[in-house]
């Protein structure tokens, strides 16, 4: 009696799991089957088999010098705002000072923080002053004036995969197709 009460509650529990793993499946094939674009589509796909969960580096600018000082809290406040409007989890978070003045944003910036080879992966994000998106990772650097040059702020962050897939979803763009 005990046995079939256990051969019962086990099969269950594999029908159970079963159905989660087809609801899994389904919902991908769903997300790209009705994705505009095949390089979209190639993209969800990859990072769905091949997820990417490493801090993808950034380089800090030219002369600005790593120290172990708390961000000023309009930079604190600027990258809290990124996290919470992409729905990011933080990675690592770098502050460093230059005796020079840097960039604080644009393209410029992208260049001083990215090497050539980077810069034509790395988008300026829709929403911000200065986020840069690269696939699922997340570069958000703010440099602020100081008495004596300039502070930077640099915070690596990533999107959780599901959230990755609706951006391609919803936002596919031929430009991504530099992201394969």
């Amino acid at each position: 009696m005990l046995e079939i009460t256990l051969m019962r509650y086990v099969r269950r529990t594999l029908f159970a799991v079963a159905i989660l793993v087809a609801i899994v499946i389904l919902r991908v094939v769903f997300l790209i089957a009705t994705n505009p674009g095949r390089t979209c589509a190639r993209l969800a796909l990859s990072e769905y088999l091949h997820p990417t969960n490493t801090v993808v580096p950034a380089r800090l600018p030219s002369g600005c010098v790593e120290t172990n000082e708390e961000p000023p809290e309009r930079s604190r406040q600027i990258i809290e705002d990124e996290r919470r409007s992409y729905r990011l989890a933080l990675q690592k978070v770098t502050v460093c000072r230059a005796s020079r003045q840097i960039p604080s944003s644009g393209a410029s910036l992208r260049d001083e923080i990215f090497d050539r080879d980077q810069r034509q992966k790395w988008f300026s994000a829709y929403i911000g002053c200065c986020t840069y998106v690269f696939r699922r990772h997340f570069v958000v650097a703010v440099v602020e004036e100081s008495d004596k040059g300039s502070i930077c702020v640099m915070a690596t962050m990533i999107q959780a995969r599901w959230d990755f897939l609706r951006f391609l979803r919803w936002n596919c763009d031929k430009k991504l197709a530099v992201w394969l």
